[in-house]
């Protein structure tokens, strides 16, 4: 219902979908469209543990791409020449879905640390 109401209110059809899964990913694609450039998309992927390693969602080589505007026809990009630099990779471990609890809490008995911290 409220995941209608934001794409009602954008001009978008309704989502008629059913399906627990396929709502899932449509809730969690409006999320991230919702809160584009609001820096939570790091924190949501982790709570959702949709890390996807294999396809550099989190974890992998980080790339900076550089564009150039050349007015060569002959390029098959179409004037735009581009190259693909690997600038470093990150390191994904699943222990990192949690953060570490804070040492002192875990010394006074009051919280246990999280697995693998």
């Amino acid at each position: 219902e409220n995941l209608n109401k934001v794409h009602n209110r954008a001009g978008l059809p309704s989502i008629t979908v059913t399906d627990q899964a396929l709502l899932r990913k449509a809730i969690q694609r409006e999320w991230a469209i919702e809160f584009y450039y609001e820096n939570r998309r790091f924190f949501d992927v982790r709570h959702w543990k949709l890390t996807d390693i294999g396809n550099g969602v989190l974890g992998g080589p980080m790339r900076e791409f550089q564009f150039t505007i050349t007015g060569d026809a002959l390029l098959p990009s179409g004037y735009v020449d581009f190259y693909d630099n690997v600038v470093y990779s990150t390191y994904w471990d699943p222990k990192m879905f949690l953060f570490p609890m804070p040492q002192e809490e875990v010394d006074k008995g009051v919280v246990l640390q999280n697995p693998g911290y």
